[in-house]
Parts: structure tokens; C-alpha cells; sequence
């Protein structure tokens, strides 16, 4: 099998400073306000200013990713996938230091440095070259590739906004995606960064295919960490196994899923969709949401626009409510700590921000942040 490395066009994170996410465009509404609250959860809404408004004007309305693949629109598969090369050969890299018996069968000089490959250039390598690499650690960094990467074909008119943590349902294992990431119409097929959320199964379902043809909902806020922090496939299989315990799922496989569907998670959570789902449906200047279960922020995430905002509020809302029914309690976090909060985060002007043992970063698209999420635990003295 050849895996040829060739590069795609499509829209990718970027880390950058918050200034456009500042507390002279962002205000946080404290206010006690019953409607935003249910049990173990509290949301506290953000709103834009006029001069926030102002400078995101330009910002179009984007399809998300569980519409996509309800319409279909979308076409995710397992198969074909094309992959960057730098990214191809930090994984055979790291598959040497996995599996050093086979180190020496391979021809690692050659591929760490591919100019000295009969001149090949590093945009047109072929990293899967039956000819360079052994055929054990092939078939090792094939599956490693193959886990990691999907590819995506947008079929629409329209450009579809994903989120890190959404998770999508079929091939031949269930997979998370591990980045935001804006896609395009009427362009090339994009390679879509995931991992897997499904232990155990490595076949087609029946009737199935490497088609992803279901959405799977959002992960929790531990696994959305996992995904975009620690970027840790092992914490990601033991966060799903923790799910399995707690609800006593019994399941040849660990799909996170199937969790999240089964008849004592949906007791669990049922009336917090109920009484949250519509929350802000009416809402016009809405960007984003502090969200507090017992004495801690929990998460925030903040979007370019109230559309936006308004697309990902109902699937984020899995991910706050299951932190409210597996780790939370009664809210207790004063609104003087919520706004201390707030103030802390959009002061920080860092690409990368810590609010005590907070993870923060941002999306951006062209200069423009969409999507900035701050994940946390902050504790009130």
C-alpha cells in the first residue's frame, strides 16, 4: 500500500493573542437569573459591544457539523486519507521509539531527510513507499495515520464550522474531532485531525462502511481538555472507561456514544435539555457563556457572533451538562468571583493563557478569532 503526501487546502487553528476578546468589547451579565439555572449548572451569558459587533461585522454564517451530516451535505470517510508530510514523519518517528525492534529494518535517514532521496522534494515525499519503509513498521504508522486522520469532502454551498470535541459516528470506530476547523465549499476533499473515542472495535459495523454518516454529539469538558490540551489518546480511552464504570454500561466496545444514549445517563440529563435547550433562542447579543457547576468555572467558550454562538450552544450544552452530572453540585461561585473571572481571562494577552489551572485558546480564521474557549478549574477562597 502506497500513502502518498500531498498537501490540501483548508482553513486550520491558530493560536493567537485574545486582544480582539477584550473587556472593552465583552461584558459578563452576574446577575442571578433563574432561567440559567438548573441543579448542578449556572450559565452566565456573554455579551458583545457595539465595537465588538463592529469589527466582526464581516463574519458570514456558517453551517455546523451535526446539520451537515443530518442534510447530508457533508462526506467523511475513512479511506484515502492524505496526509502532510512533516506530520507523516512525526509519526513514523514516533513509531521507531515505539517499536525499536524494527528501527534498524528501515531506512530511517532516508525519510527523516527526504532531500537525500534521489532529490525528492519534501512537498511531493512519499513517506509510505514500499521500497524505503519495512513492511512491520508500515503497517504500525499505517494505523496510527489511519486513526489520526479522516478525510472530509464539503458537497455544499455552504461553509461548515467544527468544533473541537464533536464526535462522529461510523467507519470503523467511532472519532472525535481534535481541532475547530472551517471548511469551504466546492473545494478538494481536507483532511480532518481526529482521534479515536471508541476502544475496542476495528471493524465496520453491520451494514456499514468507512463512511461516517452519524453525529455523535459532543464530548465532555474532560475529553474537550484531553483533545485540545493534553492531545492524549490514552486519557481519552480512560475518561470513556470512567463513563462505562459510572453507568455500569456493560458493552463489548467503549464507544463514548452509546454512553450518552443509554437509559441511566439519559435520566441523569434529561431535565437540565429541557429546562436549558432553548435558553437563548431569542437572545440577539449573545457571544458566549461562563459556565459554573459548584464552586468552579467549569468552561468558557465566546464566538465571533450571536449566530455562531447561537449554532454551537446546543451541541456545547452536552459538554456542560455531563460536568454537571458526573463532577458538580449546587452553584455556590459568587458573582464576584464569575466577573473576576472574566476580567482575568480577557486581561491576559498571551497566545496561550493560564487563569489559575486554566487551558485557554483561540480559533482564528484570517486575523479573526471565532471561537475562543478557556477550559478551568478555579476555586473560590
Amino acid at each position: 500500500m502506497r500513502f502518498v503526501v500531498t498537501f490540501v487546502i483548508c482553513c486550520f487553528s491558530t493560536i493567537i493573542g485574545f486582544a480582539q476578546y477584550d473587556t472593552e468589547a465583552l461584558f459578563v451579565i452576574t446577575a442571578p437569573n433563574k432561567k440559567l439555572t438548573y441543579k448542578n449548572l449556572q450559565l452566565y451569558p456573554i455579551l458583545a459591544k457595539d465595537n465588538f459587533k463592529l469589527k466582526h461585522k464581516h463574519i458570514g454564517v456558517y453551517v455546523g457539523l451535526k446539520q451537515a451530516l443530518e442534510e447530508p451535505t457533508v462526506m467523511i470517510s475513512e479511506n484515502g486519507g492524505e496526509h502532510k508530510v512533516e506530520d507523516a514523519l512525526a509519526y513514523l518517528d514516533n513509531a521507531l521509539k515505539l517499536w525499536p525492534e524494527v528501527a534498524s529494518k528501515t531506512i530511517s535517514h532516508a525519510l527523516a531527510y527526504p532531500e537525500n532521496n534521489k532529490g525528492a522534494k519534501i512537498d511531493s515525499f512519499t513517506v509510505f513507499d514500499d521500497e524505503l519503509l519495512h513492511p512491520e513498521v508500515q503497517e504500525k504508522v499505517e494505523y496510527d495515520i489511519v486513526s489520526q486522520h479522516l478525510v472530509l469532502h464539503n458537497k455544499s454551498n455552504d461553509t461548515i464550522f467544527i468544533m473541537a470535541g464533536e464526535i462522529i459516528r461510523g467507519g470503523q470506530y467511532d472519532r472525535i474531532v481534535a481541532r475547530d476547523m472551517l471548511i469551504v465549499p466546492k473545494r478538494p476533499a481536507v483532511d480532518l485531525p481526529v482521534f479515536c473515542i471508541e476502544k475496542n472495535r476495528w471493524q465496520y459495523n453491520e451494514n456499514g462502511g468507512p463512511q461516517f454518516l452519524q453525529y455523535g454529539g459532543m464530548a465532555s469538558i474532560e475529553i474537550r481538555q484531553a483533545v485540545q490540551g493534553a492531545k492524549s489518546q490514552s486519557t481519552i480511552w480512560e475518561l470513556v472507561d470512567r463513563m462505562y464504570e459510572k453507568y455500569a454500561y456493560d458493552k463489548t466496545t467503549h464507544a463514548y456514544s452509546d454512553v450518552l444514549l443509554s437509559n441511566n445517563y439519559q435520566k441523569d440529563v434529561e431535565g437540565y435539555f429541557k429546562y436549558l435547550n432553548e435558553a437563548f433562542n431569542e437572545e440577539v447579543n449573545v457571544v458566549g457563556l461562563v459556565v459554573v457547576s459548584g464552586k468552579e468555572v467549569v468552561a468558557c467558550d465566546v464566538f465571533a457572533n450571536t449566530a455562531l454562538f447561537q449554532e454551537s450552544y446546543k451541541v456545547l450544552l452536552a459538554s456542560y451538562v455531563n460536568e454537571a452530572v458526573i463532577h458538580g453540585s449546587k452553584p455556590t461561585l459568587s458573582a464576584t468571583d464569575v466577573e473576576t473571572y472574566f476580567q482575568d481571562l480577557l486581561n491576559k494577552k498571551n497566545e496561550q493563557v493560564r487563569v489559575l489551572d486554566s487551558y485557554s485558546t483561540s480559533f482564528a480564521v484570517n486575523g479573526s478569532i471565532l471561537h475562543l474557549v478557556n477550559y478551568i478549574v478555579r476555586r473560590s477562597k
